[in-house]
């Protein structure tokens, strides 16, 4: 069951799980990726992201997130995320940091190297099924609709109720 833990506010050495999730629609013109942040099983912060483009692909999607999650932890001084993903492949590349030759994700990559410089994440391959990774999902496919953050305990609380009503949960 997925709650709140607000107004908690975890202290910044302690180690957040932030779920990433990435999604594309059959087109390929239209995405959407996200995140959720973590403290002691309970939901902190939530972010998703539409994206546009002339092809998306879903391992682009998926590293987009690792961005946006990244991004978060290095503007709130959280030095040591564990990133858990349903992407084999953004778990085996943050380990490895091979090159790649689709451009675009070469450019992700990028930004993913640079908050690197500041922070020592640790990504781990979970399953699709895993509670709080569906919930991501469902986060994630709300960026279909446009970018949104959601910080408070109200937020929390009726993404939450539309979660256990919606298809990602049944």
């Amino acid at each position: 069951m997925i709650e709140t833990a607000l107004p908690f506010t975890p202290h910044p050495n302690t180690t957040l799980k932030l779920h990433i999730d990435g999604s594309v629609q059959n087109n390929h013109k239209l995405g959407a990726c996200g995140f959720c942040v973590f403290a002691d099983d309970k939901l902190y912060f939530a972010q998703s992201r539409k994206l546009v483009g002339d092809y998306i692909t879903s391992n682009y999607a998926e590293f987009q997130a690792l961005v946006l999650a990244l991004k978060w932890c290095h503007e709130h001084c959280y030095l040591t995320p564990t990133i858990y993903t349903d992407s084999e492949a953004v778990a085996i590349w943050s380990k490895t940091k091979t090159n790649t030759k689709e451009g675009a994700i070469r450019l992700v990559r990028s930004a993913i190297i640079h908050y690197s410089q500041f922070l020592e994440y640790n990504a781990i391959h979970v399953k699709r099924e895993e509670p709080h990774q569906r919930f991501t999902d469902f986060i994630c496919n709300m960026g279909y609709l446009g970018n949104a953050s959601f910080s408070n305990g109200k937020q929390h609380r009726a993404i939450i109720g539309g979660y256990y009503t919606s298809p990602f949960y049944n």
